[in-house]
């Protein structure tokens, strides 16, 4: 195994742990401070902390499949 090999290993393992903590820090403060959506609280009034959560979640899942793609053809 090369080191690049290694190195796009380690980046796609810590991408998924952040991601994994980003998510469980977001249903703690979800929990914790229960807010009701109203147009003054979502992102250019349309998107909600759910919604960016799940766009960064495939972001993240996209990477890593890309990712693994990338280092096995190389």
């Amino acid at each position: 195994m090369s080191l690049f090999s290694v190195l796009m290993s380690l980046t796609i393992i810590g991408s998924i742990i952040f991601c994994w903590s980003a998510i469980k820090m977001v249903a703690r403060h979800n929990k914790r401070y229960m807010m009701p959506e109203s147009k003054y609280t979502k992102l250019f009034g349309v998107i909600t902390k759910q919604n960016l959560t799940v766009i960064y979640v495939v972001c993240i899942a996209l990477h890593t499949v890309f990712a693994i793609w990338f280092t096995i053809t190389l």
